[in-house]
């Protein structure tokens, strides 16, 4: 019992000495991309969490990476390498009731952009999409040219393509009224494999093993303190009943 009390101990202990020194890596991050650079930190071995943060018209609820803060360094190289969280597509309309003209064909490229970023994201072999959407201009010098939209679109992989890039190319010209497959490249690398688990810097186990060793037996300490003062309160109680059953031995006999 006393073992089971001591472990119990311990582990509050040891979530109220990390649940102080937790730090925010990111905000604002989709639940996918959330996720993500979640499981890539605990693959690696470092603490990390995520929190609701709010909502975005584009994505919904969005959420705040945690990790802690003695392995923030290491954390943040390491979703750098990994090219993690992934860009998070532009906010559209800025709150605004009415917009300009030039700002409305921003916000529907950004919207269209999205909805292309999450097609091809929806393939298993797809681990991150970017997709840019160029809408010409036209010019007031030449009014009679014919000015076509451009795209280009960067896909990390996790694996083999099922898709050519003429057919990627194809989808994307098909959802963008005017754009022709001909303007639009298509760009592919490889993501990296995931890290091993990094080992914790020299010197930190034995700096926190001692910490967590005198916090355990603090805690011990004072529970053993309270058992030894309810077990004396309690011979207190029992000394006046036996006094007073003798008393009645006596009398009665």
């Amino acid at each position: 019992m006393r073992s089971q009390f001591q472990r119990l101990t311990c582990g509050l202990a040891t979530g109220l000495l990390l649940s102080g020194c937790e730090v925010e890596l990111y905000h604002d991050l989709s639940e996918r991309h959330a996720n993500e650079a979640l499981l890539a930190l605990r693959q690696a071995g470092l603490q990390a969490d995520k929190r609701p943060s709010g909502r975005s018209a584009l994505r919904g609820t969005t959420y705040t990476l945690l990790g802690s803060r003695r392995e923030e360094e290491r954390a943040l190289a390491l979703l750098g390498e990994q090219g993690l969280p992934a860009a998070e597509p532009r906010q559209s309309g800025g709150g605004k009731l009415a917009l300009l003209p030039s700002e409305a064909r921003a916000v529907q490229l950004g919207e269209r952009e999205q909805a292309l970023v999450e097609t091809l994201e929806s393939l298993p072999q797809v681990s991150h999409a970017r997709v840019h959407l160029t809408q010409a201009e036209p010019d007031p010098l030449l009014p009679t040219a014919q000015l076509r939209p451009t795209a280009a679109v960067l896909l990390r992989l996790r694996g083999p393509l099922p898709l050519k890039p003429s057919e990627v190319a194809e989808l994307i010209a098909r959802s963008v009224v005017g754009l022709d497959a001909a303007d639009v490249t298509v760009l592919s690398t490889q993501a990296p494999s995931p890290p091993l688990a990094v080992p914790p810097p020299p010197g930190s186990q034995r700096l926190l093993l001692p910490i967590l060793g005198a916090l355990c037996g603090l805690v011990s300490g004072l529970a053993l303190l309270l058992a030894g003062l309810l077990w004396r309160s309690r011979r207190r109680d029992e000394k006046p009943k036996k006094t007073e059953h003798a008393l009645h031995a006596l009398t009665s006999s």
